[in-house]
């Protein structure tokens, strides 16, 4: 099969290549949607260089952060770090905080899953291992 051949349906060249009998036809992309895809890749660029900027700023505007357990902060760290794991702070926002739980948590529960996978021996029929 030639290069140039045509498909007799449409009329259309094809490209040579054919799977199953489906003849590839040779129709590129309208020229401006090319340049509308160059395009947007050059404004993502923009943004993310835009963003990654701000982020920089941030960087550099902070001061270093003294997190050190001490004996007078200790029931407030703790209390932060309880926050954090039971997602309280994320629970705020009743759609966000859902989501986000169920993430945590469902990844939560495929550790502990795999975990006790290595040592339980499952039935034949539920090998998880190989």
């Amino acid at each position: 099969m030639s290069a140039h051949d045509v498909d007799a349906a449409t009329g259309t060249a094809t490209t040579g290549h054919e799977w199953d009998g489906i003849k590839e036809l040779n129709t590129p992309l309208p020229r401006w949607w090319v340049w509308a895809f160059y395009a947007t890749v050059g404004v993502m660029l923009l943004v993310v260089a835009w963003l990654v900027s701000l982020r920089v700023q941030n960087y550099e505007r902070g001061k270093p952060d003294n997190r050190r357990t001490t004996r007078t902060n200790v029931k407030r760290r703790l209390e932060g770090f309880r926050s954090g794991v039971w997602m309280q702070t994320l629970l705020r926002d009743p759609a966000a905080g859902v989501m986000h739980s169920m993430i945590y948590f469902g990844f939560l529960v495929l550790f502990v899953l795999g975990v006790f996978g290595l040592f339980i021996d499952f039935e034949e029929s539920v090998e998880l291992r190989h």
